[in-house]
């Protein structure tokens, strides 16, 4: 192979590296400690009235609220796990973590991104799932995602919570485009 080619093939190489850098930074979570193992750092909490708190365990995040008001008892009434996230506004997310219900008795799990309910997970699951939302928009530049539970009196689990920014198809678009002709112009030198 010529020594021509190698460089060219090096350069092609380069352009696609930087090209796709920023695609590679969109795929981090913004979410802090989504995997609760430094315990309530990033994590905000309200208690409902007459029932317990979350609880945040390394690995894991539970509720031990009882009743129908862990979910819809209203601002400070409500069971609810919260963090605010630096968002973009009007920019799409895609949320996902893992929920285990337990199996002995009913358990719930609400879910809301900037204030928009995303999920109402209900039933009671045996093994940990892993749920996956896209498509999810920020109302602002500080989003705040919500998880409200109950456990009647299964115990749940709530694990590796992630929130990435979506690439827009446009900027996937204008990438594959560019590799294109990037091709183009290498395909025709090489045959000059």
């Amino acid at each position: 192979m010529k020594l021509r080619q190698l460089l060219v093939y090096f350069s092609l190489f380069l352009a696609l590296v930087g090209l796709l850098a920023p695609s590679v930074a969109l795929a981090d979570s913004i979410v802090v400690n989504g995997d609760f193992s430094a315990g309530w750092n990033g994590w905000s909490t309200t208690q409902n009235d007459n029932n317990f708190p979350w609880a945040i365990d390394p690995g894991y995040a539970s509720t031990g609220c009882i009743g129908s008001s862990c979910i819809n008892g209203g601002e400070g009434n409500e069971a609810d796990l919260d963090q605010f996230l630096p968002t973009v506004g009007g920019d799409t997310y895609t949320l996902s973590f893992y929920y285990y219900s337990g199996p002995e008795g009913p358990a719930e799990l609400e879910v809301l991104f900037g204030g928009t309910g995303v999920a109402d997970i209900k039933g009671d699951n045996d093994t940990s799932t892993l749920y996956t939302f896209t498509g999810l928009a920020a109302p602002s530049t500080n989003t705040e995602l919500t998880f409200l539970g109950r456990q009647d009196p299964a115990f749940d689990f709530l694990r590796d919570v992630s929130v990435a920014a979506t690439p827009e198809p446009s900027s996937l678009f204008l990438l594959g485009t560019g590799l294109v002709g990037i091709a183009g112009l290498v395909r025709r030198k090489m045959r000059a």
